[in-house]
């Protein structure tokens, strides 16, 4: 086992109370898949803030932007050098801030004041895709939206028929394709979008039914996809030219990741470097791979980020807290204690339209 010490913690002058969401590396990008060490970090809150600080848990000077939606959900960095960051919320607004300046660049809002629960950017297309609440309980229509920042005003893209419920996840196949978009939603539902093509059923090249609402879901490799479900279930599905004879969307494989790693929750997939870690939560007697022993006590760990030796995690106790191991060497099972809770992550191995429903996901 690796055991990993709790080297810093702040609650970042938050408002008793208060969530944090998420959280995101502003370090310049090295490579595709490599960020700068020590860079500072954003995160997103409860009391509708973002707020930025360095490596040690620090907030920087002016670092913290109050009030800025109605109800935030999303954040995203924009730009590679990480210096142009996307928010969005239930306010139906996506708002960039440059953090040198401290200010608004940047504002799209909605057509029909849609509430956003998704988000992601793509720079190098001088894109902004988001996708929609459903408020109600579904069907419905959940449009995704695409703003070019260079026009802005109105969308330049609006998929509106492709999803029936919340959309929770909005990834760009930025390394190898970056006009290729993947959104997963609560309705079951995993889509690929050409966004070349500006006619819906053309962008469509891909419908993958989970049948099972969705949690996450992001780029394994440039042809494979993982998702992660609600009821923790983890999946990973192969990229199929439309075009092939066979369409059929058999898991290559699928597992109930509670009942293989022993934990109660699943917080994401997390990205370090070319690696992918499963991050997972519990509350009760465990076993892991990686041991943040205490954690964030009973509370939901929220996000979860892996920058250089480095791991940050957020949660529902209102805390940021940093990480570093204590050993070095390959991590092994162990038993864990039977104390507090516990956050665990395990390395992963890179490994029709009708929508199977499950209890609808809420976020936040």
């Amino acid at each position: 086992m690796t055991d990993f010490n709790q080297i810093a913690s702040s609650n970042l002058s938050l408002p008793a109370d208060s969530y944090i969401y998420s959280l995101i590396t502003l370090s310049k990008r090295l490579e595709s898949s490599v960020l700068a060490p020590g860079s500072p970090i954003a995160v997103i809150s409860s009391d509708d803030s973002l707020r930025i600080f360095d490596a040690d848990l620090n907030l920087l000077p002016d670092g913290i932007y109050e009030n800025i939606h109605n109800s935030i959900t999303c954040v995203s960095r924009f730009d590679d050098d990480g210096n142009i960051i996307a928010t969005a919320g239930r306010d139906a607004c996506v708002k960039l801030w440059d953090r040198r300046t401290k200010s608004k660049v940047a504002e799209f809002v909605t057509p029909k004041k849609e509430a956003l629960s998704a988000l992601n950017c793509c720079a190098s297309n001088n894109a902004i895709v988001a996708g929609t609440e459903l408020k109600d309980d579904g069907p419905g229509e959940s449009p995704i939206f695409l703003w070019d920042t260079r026009k802005g005003g109105s969308p330049q893209l609006q998929y509106v028929e492709s999803h029936t419920d919340t959309i929770t996840e909005l990834r760009f196949n930025s390394s190898t394709n970056p006009t290729h978009l993947l959104s997963g939603s609560t309705d079951g539902l995993i889509n690929l979008f050409d966004l070349s093509q500006d006619n819906e059923d053309d962008a469509l090249f891909q419908v993958i039914n989970n049948k099972s609402a969705i949690h996450h879901t992001g780029f394994l490799t440039s042809t494979s996809v993982y998702t992660l479900s609600t009821d923790e279930k983890w999946t990973q599905y192969e990229i199929r030219n439309p075009d092939e004879e066979d369409s059929s969307h058999n898991p290559e494989e699928s597992l109930d990741l509670r009942e293989r790693l022993g934990c109660e929750y699943v917080i994401k997939v997390v990205d370090a470097g070319d690696a992918k870690w499963v991050a997972i939560g519990q509350h009760r007697q465990s076993y892991s791979r990686l041991n943040f022993a205490g954690a964030h006590g009973n509370e939901i760990v929220r996000d979860v980020l892996v920058d250089a030796s480095t791991i940050y995690s957020c949660g529902e106790d209102g805390h940021i807290r940093a990480w570093k191991a204590s050993s070095t060497g390959e991590a092994m099972e162990t038993e864990g204690t039977e104390k507090a809770s516990k956050d665990k992550k395990k390395k992963h191995r890179k490994k029709d339209k009708e929508a199977g429903k499950e209890a609808r996901f809420a976020p936040y």
